[in-house]
């Protein structure tokens, strides 16, 4: 089953990170009823019930780093496979089962901000991080951050408009983003930086994607990479692929502000509708909407 590979994706994750398994503590998990077929439905119990075998009057285990993180990836992995009413259940039942250990909730919180909040962590997820920092705001724990985290959440957030950009092509010509998006056709936006080896790992990644490639050589999905780079040292990346528009924003400040950037690479779909239908996405996120909304 998905979910089950996907914990033990992580379980490995962490043993290569440099953490041992051997003797720690491990978190029993809930059983999953028989009645619940559906695999989305299965992880909403799974997601609520997580933590049950936690017992967070257990000092020792708070401050057992290795234990609490090992079990947040765990717990996190799953999240993708279930439903926006899922997160919030779990969370509210996390937090509040937190509660009964001083520091516990500002332990988790922050966890849950290096894990779902940060574009580089492999589970990635503001949707289900936003549930975090409400509760946080809520339960004065790290106020004034959490609402600056929840602004950030809320800009350039899916179901927006893409926000204009002026951009140069190769042949030094100027044109606006919209301009370069095809009617009908979602449209992929790969920030990135020509000096950065990670976007140089992504476009290479994107490239060898079948399912991707075979999207764009088709004519079903539109590409523009859009470079970045310091004035000095804007330049394409080499050999990226020929059905990619190739583009240098005009103001790069302009353009991280503009869809909240913090870091490349970066990948933002937009709807054949012209908003945005994925921030900040991953690729296995950016294949499940292959699949749902391509039919590839």
């Amino acid at each position: 089953m998905k979910i089950e590979k996907a914990m033990n994706r992580f379980r490995l994750l962490f043993l290569l990170a440099g953490a041992s398994l051997a003797g720690a503590r491990e978190l029993p998990l809930p059983q999953i009823p028989a009645g619940l077929q559906q695999p989305e439905e299965r992880a909403d119990y799974l997601l609520e019930h997580f933590w049950d075998g936690m017992d967070f009057s257990d000092a020792e285990a708070i401050c057992d780093t290795a234990f609490i993180e090992g079990s947040f990836a765990n717990f996190a992995s799953v999240m993708p496979h279930a439903s926006k009413a899922g997160h919030e259940a779990a969370v509210v039942r996390l937090m509040n089962a937190a509660e009964a250990s001083p520091g516990a909730p500002a332990l988790f919180v922050a966890v849950a901000e290096r894990y779902l909040y940060e574009p580089q962590s492999p589970v990635y997820c503001e949707d289900c991080f936003e549930p975090f920092a409400r509760y946080a705001v809520a339960n004065d724990v790290d106020v004034e951050r959490m609402k600056l985290l929840l602004e950030d959440m809320g800009h350039s957030a899916p179901g927006t408009a893409a926000p204009a950009l002026r951009l140069v092509l190769a042949g030094k010509k100027e044109v606006s983003l919209q301009q370069l998006m095809k009617p009908a056709k979602p449209t992929l936006l790969m920030f990135y930086d020509s000096g950065c080896d990670g976007c140089r790992r992504l476009a290479t990644a994107l490239d060898g994607d079948e399912g991707f490639s075979r999207c764009v050589a088709q004519g079903r999905m539109n590409v523009i990479a859009i470079n970045l780079a310091e004035e000095n040292i804007k330049a394409p990346i080499a050999r990226m692929p020929s059905e990619w528009i190739m583009a240098t924003a005009c103001d790069a400040q302009d353009a991280r502000n503009a869809y909240a950037l913090r870091s490349t690479p970066a990948l933002y779909l937009v709807g054949a509708d012209g908003r945005i239908a994925l921030k900040n996405a991953t690729l296995p996120c950016l294949g499940r909407y292959l699949r749902g909304n391509l039919g590839n």
